[in-house]
């Protein structure tokens, strides 16, 4: 997936706070919040993209599409952090989890030993 721009990411935020919602329910909320008005258009077609990006569903009724996000916002971002693992570490998350472990070492001690049981819990280690 690639990285979303800043007002994909507002819409998106949008969409999260508005859980089922049109467009122009969007555009109301985030002109609310802003300068520069978004035309009608503008978020349309962001909202299309995000739509085409999996992160959101749409149903059509009548003539207008009602949008509601694939995921929450936690779920977003660990699709988010597996990706990154898989992209900068290729090997998988078990690889990317002792990475991690490595680079906190020298921090707290204490944290490392209970995100070692966590990893454990969950078999990647």
């Amino acid at each position: 997936m690639a990285e979303l721009g800043p007002l994909q990411k507002e819409i998106l935020e949008t969409v999260w706070r508005l859980r089922r919602t049109s467009v122009q329910s969007v555009l109301d909320d985030v002109n609310s919040r802003r300068k520069d008005a978004l035309a009608y258009t503008t978020v349309m077609t962001v909202m299309s993209q995000l739509w085409e990006k999996g992160l959101l569903s749409r149903r059509k009724i009548g003539k207008a599409y009602f949008y509601r996000p694939t995921s929450d916002r936690r779920g977003y971002n660990v699709e988010r952090i597996k990706e990154f693992f898989s992209t900068l570490f290729g090997a998988g998350e078990k690889v990317a989890a002792s990475h991690i472990l490595d680079a906190l070492e020298d921090e707290d001690p204490a944290k490392v030993k209970e995100l070692i049981e966590e990893l454990k819990e969950r078999n990647y280690i």
